[in-house]
């Protein structure tokens, strides 16, 4: 029976796990790639800063990207070459998604086209709509492009 209940005791964090950033400690941060995910964190954080909720804590964020720009899968094809700045999607590619399922909280598909879209959008509007809400503070502004 010890060893049952051994395996069902959740198990406690060490002291030093548990301690979160330190007023006046710096928390050090390194993104790999620029895609939805990147972007959207690069906004968050950029966001947060802005608006002081992250206070007593100075964080440093490093996004690498191997690509010359940002967008992840969702990038425009150059060239034939899979070794070249291109991604996996093709051109004509369109979300299986709707859009009020992928919209951002703070940026709407109508803000951002100026009205009604179709529920199913283009790769090009889905990429075009992301760049626009994550680059709109800036927070694009500092990612290392073109690394390897």
């Amino acid at each position: 029976m010890s060893l049952l209940k051994s395996l069902l005791t959740p198990l406690t964090p060490s002291k030093k796990s548990r301690k979160g950033p330190v007023r006046g400690e710096t928390l050090t941060v390194c993104l790999i790639g620029c895609g939805p995910a990147g972007m959207s964190f690069l906004q968050s954080t950029r966001k947060k800063r802005t608006n002081g909720s992250i206070t007593g804590v100075h964080m440093i964020v490093t996004c690498y990207e191997r690509s010359i720009r940002p967008g992840g899968n969702w990038r425009d094809r150059n060239g034939k070459s899979l070794n070249s700045d291109e991604t996996v999607m093709y051109g004509s590619l369109w979300s299986n998604i709707p859009k009020e399922m992928s919209e951002y909280h703070d940026y709407t598909f109508d803000n951002h086209f100026k009205g009604a879209a179709p529920s199913f959008l283009s790769r090009q509007d889905m990429l075009e709509y992301m760049l626009a809400r994550n680059s709109r503070n800036g927070a694009l502004d500092y990612v290392n492009y073109g690394h390897r």
